[in-house]
């Protein structure tokens, strides 16, 4: 919320240290330029998994439902909408300030193309805190989902009546996963400094599939029969597919 609100400042105050411009220029700053939305269909298509990756979230509603009271589909639902309409206008928000502001020279972090200052440099530290702080969030469900595919596809050969030694083998197989998991993720976090590079790839694969792909099959194996919704389903598995 935030960062979204500083990039509204620097684009509608643009004076002091909201300044985002060099003195007497007008918007977009530097020289940049707006670019008409239909003049690039490839560059759209390319920008969708990072808008996708934004919205990604339904790995964490298992968690979100256990921790509701009385977990019904109207309160879920009510939890649901809000926060995506929330997040919507954030991000719509920020994305419409920041162009407005740079153009097509806006970075794909946006907070690189404003100038050095205090109020920037504690926003960054903030947004550095924010990664740090919503990483386990992500890894919690990567990790179940792992270890679940792990003793799906390769069980253990214990036998059934020493639970001792299947306890055993369930927790070497648990840090083992938990220790390739945090040191691939760090090792990525430490050789690509491109945050726009993560994001899109993210979004192209796990994102689409979790949010476009998944859904859409499994609503179609759910429902064999011919319905509208049914029809959706195959257009939104065929739209992630294409994405």
């Amino acid at each position: 919320i935030w960062t979204a609100l500083l990039i509204l400042l620097f684009c509608f105050v643009r004076e002091g240290t909201l300044a985002p411009c060099s003195k007497d220029q007008v918007l977009p700053c530097n020289g940049a330029a707006y670019v008409s939305v239909g003049s690039n269909g490839l560059q759209i298509m390319q920008s969708l998994p990072v808008f996708i990756f934004g919205f990604t979230c339904q790995q964490n509603i298992f968690t979100v439902v256990n921790e509701v009271r009385d977990a019904t589909q109207f309160r879920v639902d009510m939890m649901i909408l809000p926060a995506f309409c929330i997040a919507g206008v954030l991000f719509g928000g920020a994305a419409f300030a920041g162009y407005r502001t740079y153009g097509d020279g806006v970075s794909g972090d946006v907070l690189e193309s404003y100038p050095e200052c205090t109020i920037v440099t504690v926003s960054r530290l903030l947004f550095s805190f924010l990664v740090l702080f919503s990483y386990p969030m992500q890894a919690h469900p990567s990790r179940l989902s792992a270890v679940a595919l792990m003793h799906k596809c390769f069980p253990a050969r214990i036998d059934d009546n020493d639970a001792l030694a299947a306890r055993t083998a369930a927790m070497r197989r648990f840090y083992i996963i938990t220790t390739v998991w945090v040191l691939v993720s760090l090792s990525i976090a430490l050789l690509v400094s491109n945050l726009s590079t993560i994001l899109g790839v993210v979004g192209a694969t796990g994102s689409t599939t979790v949010t476009y792909i998944l859904p859409g099959l499994l609503y179609m194996r759910s429902h064999k029969r011919p319905h509208l919704k049914r029809s959706l389903a195959m257009l939104q598995l065929s739209a992630g597919c294409i994405i």
